[in-house]
């Protein structure tokens, strides 16, 4: 798994060399995602930004799913297979995110998001796992937390009659490193202080391309939908990624304030499986989410 980690990592590092190229001539920061109207000498339209940064509050209402299945290093196919909901239950669980993006160069935007995930369950079989053997009501712990950064380029928007935005479409690159912690540990059995534990963990960088779009449904509703994918087979390593969210989001204030306050409510659908090694780790997570983001 670590060869597969520097593969991910060389692409991560080489690909925004081509993506950033197409900004090298965007040298003022001007964003369009909010706007107001005015008139030069000529009586032409000018766009005006008055909007830069934005901060996302999210509570994801999601239930993990998949399995791991992880090998020691001297016999790769020793390990075998716990699956989430059926050899170990895990329960449904409110998980914090965040999000804050900042607009560059006239149709660029950079994001960063942060989520973290700990669960904890015991096991209803017994497994082998990195080599060594748990039995039944052995303790594990799962972490999982990402750190995205992604590059955003509106492709194509359009305004109505009062100047707003009323419709976008956007490309995506980003880099989402991706941390799973796994921990098992057997009951105490008698006359010891301590069971057997074993533990796997891997920092992975995922590379991605995606898109996404949103439509102005009346004065203060958005229709919005993102995607973003990855998928890369090298040798005995694989692993896809996507991460996909519809969501609306209605203003809870009026235009040209300050600041625009929404109200955000959709469904999110987010998937790892990554393989080498003999080590397989598949993590699901899909569910409602509910936020609240503010722009100014």
């Amino acid at each position: 798994m670590k060869k597969f980690v520097l593969y991910t990592l060389i692409l991560a590092l080489l690909s925004p060399i081509c993506v950033f190229a197409q900004d090298a001539e965007e040298t003022e920061p001007v964003a369009d995602s909010v706007i107001t109207e005015s008139k030069n000498d000529q009586g032409n339209d000018i766009i005006n930004i008055n909007r830069r940064w934005k901060f996302q509050l999210l509570s994801w209402d999601t239930k993990l799913t998949g399995h791991v299945q992880i090998s020691d290093d001297d016999n790769v196919n020793n390990a075998e297979k716990i699956t989430f909901g059926k050899d170990i239950s895990f329960s449904k669980e409110k998980i914090p995110g965040f999000r804050a993006s900042y607009a560059w160069g006239g149709r660029t935007t950079f994001e960063l998001s942060y989520a973290n995930q700990d669960h904890d369950g015991k096991l209803s079989v017994k497994r082998k796992f990195n080599g060594k053997n748990f039995d039944v009501n052995a303790s594990l712990r799962l972490q999982n937390e990402w750190v995205d950064l992604a590059w955003v380029r509106k492709l194509s928007h359009s305004f109505n009659e009062e100047g707003h935005e009323k419709s976008y479409f956007s490309g995506i690159f980003g880099i989402k490193v991706n941390y799973t912690n796994i921990e098992l540990t057997n009951p105490v059995a008698a006359g010891l202080t301590v069971g057997a534990r074993a533990e796997w963990a891997e920092a992975i960088p995922i590379p991605y391309l995606g898109i996404e779009g949103g439509l102005l449904m009346g004065k203060s509703l958005w229709l919005k939908a993102n995607c973003r994918i990855f998928k890369l087979n090298y040798d005995e390593y694989s692993a896809e990624h996507h991460d996909y969210i519809v969501n609306v989001a209605y203003r809870l204030n009026e235009q040209n304030k300050n600041q625009d306050w929404f109200f955000n409510v959709g469904y999110r659908d987010v998937n790892y499986d990554i393989s080498g090694d003999g080590d397989e780790v598949l993590i699901e997570y899909k569910g409602p989410i509910v936020g609240v983001d503010v722009h100014f």
